[in-house]
């Protein structure tokens, strides 16, 4: 159970320790690793920046990217240098549009994205669309103004944003665009005093400082819509709505007021402020645990956006828990061990899957 490394297609075997780190809220994914070089018989390190790097965890590739970051240190006669790098979709973030992009409507979420990326000049990322729904096609009125600057990924963002769904790459550092899980494991994460126990530490943390009452989203100006000689007010206007949704276990004074990221009407309103409501009270639970490698005992290599059943009897969690971060790592101390993040099942849908469960004991505050 180990992590191993290639460097432009090249096993790479020269390195101290290495960490991949997943996770569905900072995009991309990245890697690290330390390497202990020899100056006596090595002139010049062989790893140059921008280099393409791969990691496999137990043989199963965890990232694909490039080499961005190179920091050294000399002492007594080695040198021990730090990389790091970040997943292929690195340059989605980094680079920006020249102008506002002609995309063709109608047209289905897949192809609006495809879109984008070939305009943009990203023509070997796929984009794979994983939720319970199947979006909405786009039309003319759905059409996001993209300005000089903007990341190609912002701009592709405004689109799911309008779906209600999450961007996060995989293992080959391949766009995922998400409303839900990708699936469960057959494994169980548990720290119950029996032989079946795999947690090496678990942390809680129960928090409703992000939580609110009532949730307002309300359209941008549709200035195209509005009559500048017209008495009616603008918010009598298409692009002047607002809808709201509520979280009714929380005081009744805590209010958010959101502005949509582009003009709405009262449908799409309602369900940005349902999707916002969800995320907050979803997010007001987080656990994670501590496992030794980088697999289930089913050989199912841990990843984010699957469900995961945990019983702690410690801190008193039951339930299927969502995975939303992962830490590989690997180092002459510690060997192999996976740290894995959780939130409820449901904190990355427009909608709560299984409403009882605020109720439940996770829950509890």
């Amino acid at each position: 159970m180990s992590l191993t490394l290639e460097v432009n297609g090249l096993s790479y075997g020269q390195w101290t320790d290495i960490k991949v780190n997943r996770s569905l809220d900072n995009f991309p994914a990245q890697f690290s690793f330390t390497a202990a070089f020899n100056i006596a018989e090595n002139k010049s390190f062989p790893i140059k920046e921008g280099d393409k790097c791969t990691v496999f965890a137990d043989g199963k590739q965890i990232i694909n990217g490039f080499v961005e970051v190179i920091e050294g240190e000399y002492s007594m006669g080695s040198h021990s240098i730090n990389i790091r790098g970040r997943s292929r979709t690195c340059d989605l973030v980094d680079s920006t549009v020249a102008a506002d992009i002609n995309i063709t409507m109608p047209a289905s979420l897949k192809s609006v994205i495809n879109q984008i990326l070939q305009k943009s000049g990203f023509t070997d990322i796929a984009v794979n669309i994983i939720s319970e729904v199947q979006p909405k096609d786009f039309t003319t009125a759905d059409k996001v103004v993209a300005s000089v600057g903007d990341s190609v990924i912002s701009v592709i963002d405004k689109y799911c944003r309008k779906r209600q769904l999450y961007i996060t790459d995989d293992f080959n550092g391949d766009l995922v665009l998400f409303s839900g899980s990708t699936g469960k494991f057959k494994a169980q994460l548990q720290t119950a005093g029996n032989d079946l126990d795999n947690i090496k530490s678990a942390r809680v943390r129960r928090d409703s400082s992000k939580r609110f009452n009532k949730y307002t989203v309300h359209s941008q100006q549709n200035l195209t819509t509005v009559d500048p000689f017209s008495d009616v007010s603008p918010n009598d206007t298409v692009g002047g709505l607002d809808s709201s949704a509520m979280d009714i276990d929380v005081r009744a004074q805590r209010r958010l007021n959101i502005i949509a990221e582009s003009p709405s009407n009262s449908d799409e309103c309602k369900q940005r402020a349902n999707w916002q409501a969800n995320i907050n009270r979803a997010r007001a639970f987080s656990y994670s645990a501590t496992v030794e490698g980088h697999e289930t005992g089913y050989g199912e290599t841990y990843d984010t956006n699957y469900l995961v059943g945990v019983l702690d009897i410690v801190h008193d969690v039951r339930t299927d828990l969502l995975i939303n971060s992962i830490d590989y790592s690997f180092d002459l101390q510690n060997g192999s061990v996976t740290d894995i993040g959780m939130v409820p099942r449901d904190a990355y849908t427009s909608e709560p899957s299984q409403p009882a469960d605020q109720k439940s004991e996770v829950f509890t505050l």
